[in-house]
């Protein structure tokens, strides 16, 4: 189990990695006064042991909110949606909201935890690949507008990111590779030794593969996140392969998932290079 503790800006951050991440972290220590838990329909139906667990460690004073998975529900109807709820179950500025599932469950969680009362604490469990070495990590919160996507949100940190890295043997070869796309990003802008690391093993799916390409890609993303947290200098870099590749997934009407969308977008922009 690696526990990674950051800081960015006046926030403190806690990453734990691992097998059955979910077990080693205690939720009492946050003093809660209760929990919403934002889940990932899709998610919470093929980890239903893992969720039930999440739920058995709560305890009773808990929330739950479900909603589609999938790029149609990054969108200011759900968030508005989830702080109503909140807000009709009187949720206070000491609720502790979770996401539970992937990228896009993490953010819109984010801007829901951001905007509801001026701002609660919140957790990420990321359940794929891509949102344990990208979205995760580092604070940015963002839905769609139909005239582009993340137009609206937030950079708001996570009180604490729980990287089950067990759940990844159970993703399909496509989801894997929507992951790696963004940790050969995390290579070939600043770490070679995790650019040589994949070539050498990116057919690989066993625990130390998983536990390497997660921790080394957080690693590298907080080293560049905490000297730029709003991104108006050096975060820049992050977005290698996302102007394109936000653009080909907005024409494919996200038919295209991200991971490969930004895939194209390197290689285009290295072309264009």
């Amino acid at each position: 189990m690696k526990r990674i503790f950051a800081t960015i800006g006046d926030k403190k951050c806690t990453i734990v990695i691992g097998a059955n991440a979910i077990r080693h972290f205690s939720f009492n220590r946050l003093g809660a006064s209760g929990f919403v838990v934002v889940a990932d329909a899709g998610a919470k139906k093929c980890l239903t042991n893992i969720f039930w667990l999440l739920v058995k460690k709560l305890g009773k004073n808990l929330i739950v909110v479900e909603i589609k998975n999938g790029e149609r529900a990054k969108n200011i109807a759900t968030v508005e949606r989830i702080c109503r709820i909140m807000a009709r179950n009187n949720c206070d500025r000491d609720t502790v909201l979770i996401s539970f599932g992937g990228g896009v469950v993490g953010d819109v969680a984010g801007v829901a935890a951001s905007i509801y009362h001026r701002g609660i604490r919140y957790i990420h469990i990321p359940t794929t690949l891509l949102a344990q070495v990208d979205s995760s990590i580092g604070g940015k919160t963002g839905v769609n507008l139909s005239e582009g996507k993340n137009l609206v949100g937030s950079i708001y940190q996570p009180r604490a990111v729980i990287m089950d890295t067990g759940v990844l043997k159970t993703l399909p070869k496509q989801e894997i590779n929507n992951g790696l796309a963004e940790v050969i990003k995390y290579g070939v802008i600043g770490d070679e030794a995790l650019f040589r690391f994949i070539e050498r093993s990116a057919l690989r799916r066993d625990t130390f593969f998983f536990q390497r390409i997660v921790t080394q890609s957080c690693i590298f993303k907080l080293s560049v996140v905490k000297q730029d947290e709003c991104e108006t200098n050096l975060r820049r870099i992050l977005n290698y392969g996302h102007t394109i590749g936000h653009a080909i997934e907005a024409a494919s009407r996200y038919r295209i998932p991200h991971g490969r969308a930004i895939a194209l977008g390197m290689i285009y922009e290295g072309y264009m290079a």
